[in-house]
């Protein structure tokens, strides 16, 4: 039966293989035969059906002898048709070589042209073969008594043409009855009981007042002087007789939302009727196809963790625990204990609750003895085997309900078709009858299953298919099709918008207009005029733009692409019309999608009369309708679109538009004035598409505007926002405003106009705005295609919502329509999102119809909040129960309780850890440079140096071996008279810090001796400089001294920042007349040196550490642990760091050229030692400076923490324990413990009830009954002000008084 459409989309798939008139052809037949559908077979003379597969058969062979006769052409005399005319010729008929290799020798015969290119892949024939040998088999099977029954299957289908429309029209009005009557169920339930409370308290009021209690304002109060106690008959069972509102005046103003009392809580809440919303009132022929009875997998995780782990016992409890069809009492029985007073206990808890079937329960608690319980794998493959199951059952449950309604027909007329088969069996197969008699026989002797609402719920409960015979791969399959095949109309819909999206050309821009104006808003579903037109624009599309592939058009030429390479607005994209691979790929796509939903209407029985309006017809009127059938055509769909059926009808219908109407006005008519709809909320889909769009702009920005660098997360990184941006942002942000707006307001025309609007919008912002802002064609800019693909989504949805009008309640949040959990978390999530909580109630007040001030809006949705995560909260506790007096198991206890209190140690420690491995975990970040300068106290520097580049090179492994082994070979040879411990211990400390570091850690600086700056001082400092030294007294009179300062500063760059680290240190050293010894001489010699001379070098011992620390924070410090190593103790330390030298050379008598030379010296021999490990370097680079040596220092550089650490460590280990750490452990605390108060709503055992007033509050806001509102809303916040009567209202079992 499938084979028809198999061998044609291969023709198709032939057809595309290549550009040339051969492919045109096979495209055209395609196209034919695909057109004609299963009326081929349902023709009188058979033989028409032959000879057209015939002839497609027969051009197939003619096709691959013309290729293959070409190859002469193409491989021998090819020259003629290099150009011109020629190569036109040559292109329509793709005449090129396949095989060159076996044409050398004709080689002069067959000069190759790169103007005239032609594709080998055209020529070839892979595909015709295929196509010959799928015709050549329909051709077998079109002769084959087999398919004489498959025609007379596609007779019953055109008799049953209507029929799937009237079978989905009895299934809407059914739904649209039960729909109003169980809303006006919940009116009529609130206003009866409001009612009786409050005539109860008006007759216990008129004991003892001649007025009764009525509100008068909201919320504000007026003092009045209370009546006397003794006017009142006092009712001695009120707990608080002072608060009587009985004392109380008539005049006097009474606050609306502070009237509740303990009168409205006079009954059981029991007796409240808590209705569960139904989710769909269509029959389900297949029985337990869309109800999941069973465990899901995260219960079956659970109840084996409850278990220990013990998949044999699990196995077996679930095994028991599936047979009890309560989804409460399954989960408490699978997770029940296994030993005999435990479950004997169980069963004696759920045998009330379970009744009679707790005797068939008992029993099949015993564990099964057949397996071995020792087998882990084994039990462990059925257990995974198990959870696989359940899943795959869960998935096909939850596809079945998304296609109740498609199984439904197909079921029924499946039952129908198998009756007209049984009844009518020689009709059927009489050539010469009618179809349109055939169908008038039918129709008279009433063979229809379905007539009455009677008859639906008959049909259920009389449905055969039993869903649990079939595997569980079976049923997935089955499902996984039903749900395809029930949403064919969409999917076409979806890949209509993909193929504009992929061609960005005026082209295929009428198929989503199509989509949007006709289809999707045809009430009740598309006719069959949108599908004739949607597939012959598709086949007229994928024609033009296969015409316009051919390589002779000039814009199709390389040269002519390369040469408008710039420009985005090129005629052959902005048609759509460019030749590129794969062009009609989705165009295919969308015309064999439309095909087989085609196929499948005519299955259905909703092709032809799409929109006829019968529903329920009564049994007098069969001959009527079958009478008015003869006397029109199968094909006449108007005629029964003007038909206007009342039988059944319900009361809000209203009559269809006469003949006078036209077309537009009769469409929006039916639009806005159905006869029958669905009611399905379907705002949250919309909601989460513009949030998806949302963050589609935010993350490809760069493809929508320009500004900035066009990536959003490093310009908001670097303070920098592009104003398109802020604009994008605004504006959807504004959509999603106008959105909920028109939901709550029900505003279906406003709707409508917005739709229309947003659409055309769309359209032309992607294809002609957008392209002249970023300079880049619509079919080139992949990120905006995908916005549009999603935006289309939104707009098949929103139809959807328009044709069928918006929901009667629309209560609380998008998230808070179901109580799972991942509905509670989603939830918490969106109360944790700054404002957003805040800006959907404003947004809901705002467009809602309600008597409550805001702040009282705000009150209300924080009461339902709470609740609703309460209820959630229960609903996990029912879906995840916990055995009673059975303790945590091992497996719950070190999953739970190990981690949590590794995580808080963690915690607490963390900060030290971190610092304690940086060098381990951080990111390596050498410096860049490294600056050293010599100054004295109040003057100029006398000394400057910068180095860099290759001036700070990392030292190698063997350098780092060398140094580990002096210094711990330093101490190894001392007396024991000279504390050989404590120097061992220095030795120790020292080589434990140096293998800290890695080799590329460590880094040898070298300094050039000549400052790289002259000595920049005035006249006048230098002779006041020369007159301390000469005096060597300051104004005091005293000895005179003068500090020299040593200043480090290293520079490192960290990446993604513009400011580099910089680590800076200062080391001085105090010059007086008498120390350090021969320095403040040296320095009076120095200043007063000749020009052209130098001075003698001054001498400051111990001024420089040889070996620095550079620590990830803070200042450069000495590498005191291996100073230490060599002296006697850690006090003296500075004994070990190097000499400076100083001198001055004077180039003339100005004193502007003065530039002072540096060197260094070790102070011991065992500093030497070290020194001669980092090879000191001699200064070559100018004769003059032959004796001098490079200035030489050693720094450890510390890493840095990564940037998530950084902004907790920058000030050290105390600032990131009061930072982080203390933050942490107030979230935590918070968390765990709560204010004593606190259990009276969080530990509410029973949220329904008050759930049950928040809905009803909703309700009678939508009923515009706002004096109710604000009764139930007083209810409401009397209830959370009286403990007792919480308490009462939230328990399981109410005590009975």
């Amino acid at each position: 039966m499938y084979g028809h459409w198999i061998t044609l989309v291969m023709v198709l798939v032939a057809g595309l293989g290549g550009t040339s008139l051969f492919a045109l052809g096979y495209l055209v037949l395609a196209f034919w035969m695909l057109w004609q559908g299963n009326n081929l077979y349902t023709m009188k003379d058979y033989r028409k059906t032959l000879s057209r597969w015939n002839f497609l058969l027969f051009y197939t062979i003619v096709v691959m002898f013309f290729k293959i006769s070409l190859q002469v052409v193409g491989c021998v005399f090819l020259s003629p048709l290099n150009s011109g005319a020629g190569c036109v010729v040559r292109q329509l008929l793709s005449i090129i070589c396949v095989d060159e290799q076996s044409c050398k020798a004709l080689a002069t015969l067959n000069t190759k042209s790169d103007n005239c290119i032609v594709d080998v892949k055209e020529t070839r024939i892979g595909f015709d073969t295929m196509a010959l040998c799928f015709l050549v088999f329909q051709l077998r099977i079109l002769h084959s008594w087999y398919f004489q029954h498959c025609m007379i299957d596609f007779r019953c289908e055109i008799i049953q043409a209507s029929r799937g429309a009237l079978l989905i029209n009895q299934l809407i009005e059914k739904e649209m009855k039960e729909q109003n009557v169980q809303q006006q169920a919940k009116f009529d339930e609130i206003r009866s009981r409001t009612a009786a409370i409050r005539k109860q308290y008006e007759e216990q009021q008129l004991k003892g007042a001649q007025s009764t209690f009525q509100a008068q304002t909201y919320g504000q109060d007026s003092v009045q002087q209370p009546r006397p106690l003794s006017m009142i008959v006092v009712d001695c069972d009120d707990p608080f007789p002072m608060y009587d509102p009985r004392r109380t005046t008539a005049d006097m103003g009474v606050p609306a939302k502070r009237a509740g009392d303990y009168y409205m809580f006079n009954y059981e809440p029991d007796s409240d009727e808590l209705v569960a919303p139904v989710e769909s009132f269509v029959p389900e022929v297949t029985p337990g196809a869309g109800d999941f009875d069973k465990l899901d997998p995260a219960q079956l995780l659970h109840t084996a963790i409850s278990k220990d782990m013990d998949l044999q016992g699990t196995l077996n409890a679930v095994e028991t625990a599936e047979k009890i069809k309560d989804e409460e009492l399954r989960m408490i029985r699978a997770v029940a204990a296994s030993d005999e007073k435990n479950r004997d206990l169980v069963v004696a808890v759920l045998e009330p609750v379970e009744g009679h079937s707790s005797q068939q329960v008992q029993p099949t608690i015993q564990e099964p003895t057949n397996v071995e319980e020792n087998d882990t794998v084994t039990n462990a493959v059925r257990f995974g085997g198990k959870i696989f199951r359940s899943f795959l059952d869960w998935l096909s449950a939850f596809l079945n309900r998304r296609s109740r309604e498609h199984r439904y027909v197909a079921f029924v007329l499946h039952k129908e078709k198998t009756r007209l088969m049984n009844e009518m069996n020689h009709e059927l197969y009489d050539e010469e009858a009618s179809l349109k008699e055939v169908r008038h026989q039918w129709e008279s002797r009433s063979l229809h299953m379905v007539s009455s609402e009677s008859d639906v719920s008959r049909l259920e409960e009389e449905a055969h298919v039993k869903w649990e015979q079939k595997s569980f791969f079976a049923r997935l399959l089955l499902a996984v099709a039903n749900c395809i095949t029930a949403h064919t109309d969409v999917i076409s819909f979806v890949i209509a918008c993909i193929v504009h999206a992929k061609c960005a050309g005026l082209i295929t821009l009428p198929l989503p207009m199509l989509v949007f104006f006709w289809g999707t808003l045809a009430s009740p579903r598309p006719s069959k005029n949108f599908w004739i037109t949607l597939i012959s624009y598709t086949e007229f599309e994928i024609i033009v733009k296969f015409i316009f592939q051919f390589g002779f058009f000039p814009w199709n030429s390389n040269a002519e692409e390369a040469a408008s390479a710039r420009e985005y607005f090129k005629p052959q994209y902005v048609f759509g019309v460019q030749r590129v691979d794969y062009f009609a790929f989705w165009d295919v796509a969308l015309l064999i999608a439309l095909f087989f939903h085609r196929y499948m209407l005519r299955r259905l029985g909703l092709w032809k009369d799409a929109n006829i309006m019968d529903t329920f017809i009564e049994a007098s009127d069969v001959n009527r309708q079958a009478t008015s059938t003869t006397e029109v055509d199968i094909s006449d769909i108007e005629a029964r679109e003007l038909q206007s059926t009342t039988q059944g009808a319900v009361a809000n219908v209203t009559t269809l538009p006469d003949e006078q109407r036209g077309v537009i006005s009769s469409f929006i008519f039916k639009l806005f004035h159905p006869k029958f709809r669905y009611i399905r909320d379907l705002y949250p889909l919309m909601f989460f598409l513009d949030v998806f769009c949302f963050f589609i702009v935010v993350f490809g920005f760069s493809a929508f505007g320009d500004g900035g660098s066009g990536d959003v997360l490093s310009d908001l990184s670097s303070n920098r926002v592009p104003l398109t941006f802020v604009i994008m942002l605004i504006v959807i942000s504004l959509m999603i405003v106008v959105d909920r707006g028109l939901y709550l307001r029900k505003a279906v025309l406003a709707k409508l106009i917005y739709q229309l609007v947003t659409v055309l919008f769309l359209h032309a912002y992607l294809m002609f705005i957008l392209p002249a802002i970023t300079h880049k064609s619509a079919y080139e800019n992949s990120v905006a295609k995908f916005l549009y693909v999603v935006k289309c989504i939104y707009f098949v949805i929103s139809a959807w919502q328009i044709r069928n009008g918006y929901p009667q309640l629309c209560i609380g949040n998008l998230l808070t329509h179901s109580y799972g959990l991942v509905n509670m978390v989603l939830f918490k999530i969106f109360m944790l999102i700054p404002f957003l909580f805040e800006l959907r109630t404003a947004i809901d007040w705002t467009w809602t119809d309600t008597s409550m001030p805001i702040l009282d809006f705000f009150s209300m949705e924080n009461f339902y909040s709470t609740i609703y995560n309460l209820k959630c909260a229960r609903t996990f506790e029912t879906s995840f129960p916990a055995p009673r007096g059975v303790p945590k198991g091992i497996i719950v206890k070190y999953s739970i309780g190990v981690p949590l209190i590794l995580a808080l140690i963690l915690i607490i420690w963390f900060p030290l850890l971190a610092f304690a491995l940086l060098n381990k975990i951080g990111t390596e970040l050498p410096p860049e440079r490294v600056q050293f300068s010599v100054s004295f106290e109040g003057y100029p520097r006398v000394f400057t140096m910068e180095a860099q580049g290759n001036e700070i090179q990392p030292i190698n492994k063997m350098m780092k071996e060398q140094l580990r082994s002096i210094i711990s070979n330093k101490n190894n040879n001392v007396s024991v008279s000279d504390d050989s411990a404590a120097l061992l211990a220095k030795s120790r400390r020292a080589v434990s810090y140096i293998e800290e570091y890695s080799s590329k850690e460590i880094h040898i600086v070298r300094f050039r001796p000549v400052s790289e700056v002259f000595w920049e001082i005035s006249k006048d400092s230098l002779e006041a400089l020369q007159h301390l030294l000469e005096n060597g007294s300051n104004f005091n009179n005293e000895t005179g001294s003068i500090r020299m300062n040593v200043d480090f500063a290293v520079q490192r760059q960290r990446a993604g920042s513009k400011e580099p680290v910089v680590h800076t240190t200062v080391f001085y050293v105090d010059i007086t007349p008498t120390s350090p010894p021969g320095a403040w001489d040296g320095l009076r010699k120095a200043l007063n040196v000749s020009a052209n001379e130098k001075s003698e070098p001054v001498v400051l011992s111990n001024v420089l550490p040889y070996f620095l620390t550079v620590p990830n924070e803070g200042q450069v410090k000495p590498t005191t642990y291996i100073h230490e190593v060599f002296v006697k103790s850690k006090e003296d330390a500075n004994a070990s760091f190097s000499s400076l030298t100083l001198a001055l050379s004077a180039h003339d008598d100005t004193g502007h050229s003065n530039v002072w030379v540096t060197q260094t010296k070790a102070p011991n021999s065992d500093m030497t030692k070290i020194m001669d490990i980092f090879e000191r370097k001699k200064v070559v680079y100018t004769p003059d400076d032959r004796g001098l040596f490079y200035m030489d220092t050693v720094i450890f550089v510390d890493r840095v923490f990564p940037d998530y650490i950084l902004k907790y460590a920058q000030g050290g280990i105390i600032a990131m324990y009061i930072a982080l750490v203390l933050f942490i452990s107030r979230i935590i605390r918070g968390a765990v413990t709560n204010q004593p108060l606190d259990v009276i709503i969080s530990e509410i055992p029973n949220p329904d009830h008050l759930l049950k007033i928040c809905l009803d509050i909703y309700l009678v806001r939508e009923a515009h009954d706002f004096i109710l509102e604000q009764d139930l809303y007083a209810k409401l916040i009397f209830l959370f002000r009286s403990p007792s009567t919480l308490i009462k209202w939230t328990r399981y079992k109410p005590k009975q008084d």
